[in-house]
């Protein structure tokens, strides 16, 4: 599975989420600042640019509430994937906290039980599940262990995550 094709199913799968209400999300994206607060309020999660300096400086997903946080996770892995391709061109990645902020949500049961499994629809639930082979295949640029890319795919594919 290459990268631009995972970065085309996650942007189709999340094409159709839009922008949270601003009222939910104003106040978390405020306090990391005016530039973050300007890259996502009133965004959709797949318009959000994620080269901007007010994405890479942010980490808002255990803040968010759930809806947004699920929203917003389609945002955080194209810009792990953004990350992930340039490495395998380069040999070098630049996105240590969007990385680790993902994989960190990915690897949580808790975020799928309470983020992902209720707030997600169909088509972003089972482009998770082509994420979770898609890492499994790239776990050495990510310096992960066959243990956590099974973990993601056990999250990934059972219906009921404890």
């Amino acid at each position: 599975m290459d990268t631009s094709w995972m970065i085309s199913a996650t942007r189709e799968a999340w094409s159709a989420i839009p922008a949270p209400p601003r009222t939910e999300v104003e106040p978390i994206f405020a306090s990391w600042g005016e530039e973050t607060l300007q890259t996502f309020v009133g965004v959709a999660p797949v318009d959000v640019d994620i080269t901007s300096d007010g994405f890479l400086g942010c980490s808002p997903l255990l803040e968010l509430r759930a809806p947004a946080a699920a929203a917003y996770l389609g945002t955080y892995i194209l810009g792990l994937l953004d990350g992930i391709n340039l490495q395998e061109r380069c040999g070098l990645f630049d996105d240590l906290l969007t990385r680790g902020h993902v994989l960190g949500c990915l690897l949580d049961k808790t975020f799928w039980r309470i983020v992902i499994r209720p707030h997600l629809p169909v088509p972003c639930l089972l482009a998770l599940v082509s994420l979770s082979s898609f890492l499994d295949e790239k776990r050495d640029l990510l310096a992960w262990t066959p243990e956590e890319t099974a973990e993601l795919a056990k999250l990934a594919t059972s219906p009921d995550t404890p």
